[in-house]
């Protein structure tokens, strides 16, 4: 088995046992990331980064002008979020679509902070949330048809997930409502989405150009060809909120250094068991017997 800089290993793994132990002190991350880390991804934005952010927006634009119905999805996460802002910079009328992975996956004073900060991007009336299901989608605040955690911890396939389709296959997001709950379903001809080349080979097959497919829905990759270092140093740049779990992962990592931070996952930072994959470095989501899904962050 292949094993990451922080001795983890990548290949399949049982789970921790949830009532263990942990020698991770997550306190060590409520000050923020620190200002060393600061000024390196600042540093990155100033050298680095211009060119990168006009293409994205002048992209961004171009897909709001091809398909007016699009969506900016986010997770809440570091590179989602970069998306948000990036279509909040853009010319365009934009809106996002907020995938909540559950309250049995994430607690919902963490998924608060989540919507707090996609809200200063975006009005309450233009931000839509789904929470995930079995197969179905249901309106913010209402509870997951099926707890999702059971289904990760039995590790019981999702057998056909996918959207709800028209007669013409445009997806079709159903229940899923904006904050104020002024409509019931919307229908969108496209998805922007934050995933990005060079993080695994799975992703740079299926991201050959801006335009592709994800999990059954027409998509656009403007940030196909940002790093980490890219997405961090735009958020410091921009000062983009970010939920406050990366800084104690990042210091559970290391020493919360740049690369530190760069190796954090959003997908593994809500429950103790999840801690020994945080420490070395890898998603928890990669060692489950499930279909492939796009959820690192």
């Amino acid at each position: 088995m292949r094993t990451t800089r922080h001795g983890g290993r990548t290949g399949v793994v049982d789970f921790p046992d949830p009532e263990m132990d942990t020698e991770f002190d997550y306190d060590q991350g409520d000050d923020g990331m620190p200002e060393r880390t600061r000024r390196a991804f600042q540093a990155h934005a100033d050298q680095n980064l211009g060119s990168k952010i006009q293409r994205a927006i002048e992209e961004i634009e171009r897909v709001y002008e091809s398909y007016p119905t699009t969506v900016v999805a986010t997770s809440g996460g570091k590179d989602s979020m970069t998306a948000v802002a990036l279509a909040s910079e853009a010319s365009v009328d934009h809106r996002a679509l907020h995938w909540d992975y559950g309250p049995d996956l994430v607690p919902r004073e963490y998924e608060q902070e989540i919507i707090n900060n996609i809200l200063e991007y975006v009005s309450r009336g233009d931000l839509l949330v789904a929470v995930e299901g079995m197969n179905r989608y249901e309106p913010y605040s209402s509870p997951a048809a099926e707890p999702f955690l059971s289904q990760l911890a039995t590790k019981e396939r999702l057998s056909d997930w996918k959207p709800a389709t028209d007669s013409d296959k445009k997806p079709i997001l159903r229940s899923i409502r904006p904050l104020n709950n002024s409509r019931e379903s919307d229908v969108f001809d496209r998805q922007i989405v934050a995933l990005r080349r060079g993080e695994s080979g799975k992703r740079d097959r299926k991201i050959s150009g801006l335009y592709g497919e994800s999990m059954g829905f027409p998509v656009a990759f403007p940030l196909r060809d940002w790093s980490a270092r890219d997405v961090w140093a735009f958020i410091v740049d921009r000062g983009v909120s970010y939920p406050e779990h990366y800084d104690r992962a990042a210091y559970a990592i290391g020493d919360a250094s740049p690369r530190d931070y760069e190796d954090t996952r959003m997908s593994a930072f809500f429950f103790e068991f999840l801690d020994p994959f945080v420490h070395h470095g890898v998603s928890a989501w990669r060692h489950l017997d499930l279909p492939a899904r796009e959820w690192d962050e």
